[in-house]
């Protein structure tokens, strides 16, 4: 099942008006909110949390945006064989502002605010979700692997390998002001899935996301505390390279074995 690449520039976009504008309108409700906290205090707890939020997603946006714009790395090194997963602490995090958001909203819902209410109760429902799914060691789920062979994505019940040589585009991108990654499969036949029996549930769900989103795979990797472009950019370097494959066959040295402690880092 040969599929049509995507041809486009790999380095990342800097924030954008909408960026800038969320951050802004956040800061202005959080800012009248405070100015009326005497006279309706629970609602200015509401307005300060879910504005608050709004608040501080745009200026992470904003301040990864331009950080992930500056980066130009001429080569990035990773060390192969190794899962990298997503971080418990991060989706812990999110769970813990999600709820607390929602609790927030809580007593001006319950004042009569019918749209609060629903609101704060999807809100406090979905961060418990998350908080619960970390304690029970559900949350967060899935892996991504460096072999010589190629990249291995892990899920909850199956893994598949794309061969390096069957990467057909790799890009940045955006999806609900989140990091993605973005990848195209040159041949989903060719894909190694594990176990066998789960091969053609995989090849399905990665074509309907190729229609629904553009790429068969999407990562997002804010939680893997990964830079994108570091991230991109090695794998773009091992699609056009070869010979640098290698070097992900080559076992590494613990922290405390090498001189400098220090993990490799990009160039």
């Amino acid at each position: 099942m040969a599929q049509r690449g995507r041809q486009t520039d790999s380095r990342y976009p800097g924030p954008t008006l909408r960026d800038w504008a969320l951050a802004a309108v956040g800061l202005l409700f959080v800012a009248g909110a405070l100015l009326v906290f005497l006279r309706e205090p629970a609602m200015a707890v509401g307005t300060i949390a879910l504005f608050g939020g709004c608040a501080a997603l745009g200026v992470r946006n904003v301040v990864r945006k331009r950080r992930f714009a500056r980066l130009r790395p001429l080569s990035v090194e990773i060390v192969g064989g190794v899962p990298l997963r997503p971080s418990r602490l991060y989706t812990a995090l999110l769970g813990g502002g999600v709820l607390g958001v929602g609790l927030a909203l809580l007593p001006p819902g319950l004042d009569g605010r019918l749209v609060l209410l629903i609101c704060a109760g999807v809100m406090v429902l979905a961060g418990a979700f998350l908080l619960g799914g970390v304690a029970k060691g559900k949350l967060p789920v899935g892996f991504v692997q460096f072999d010589e062979g190629g990249l291995t994505v892990g899920q909850r019940t199956s893994t598949f390998t794309i061969g390096w040589d069957n990467v057909l585009g790799v890009w940045p991108g955006e999806f609900h002001d989140n990091a993605v990654l973005f990848l195209s499969v040159r041949d989903l036949a060719a894909l190694a899935v594990r176990p066998a029996e789960a091969k053609a549930r995989t090849i399905a769900r990665l074509s309907l996301d190729q229609r629904v989103v553009g790429a068969h795979v999407m990562i997002l990797t804010g939680s893997y505390g990964i830079d994108l472009p570091l991230l991109v950019a090695a794998i773009e370097g091992y699609v056009s390279d070869p010979a640098s494959r290698a070097g992900l066959a080559v076992p590494r040295l613990s922290a405390a074995a090498r001189p400098s402690g220090r993990d490799p880092s990009p160039s």
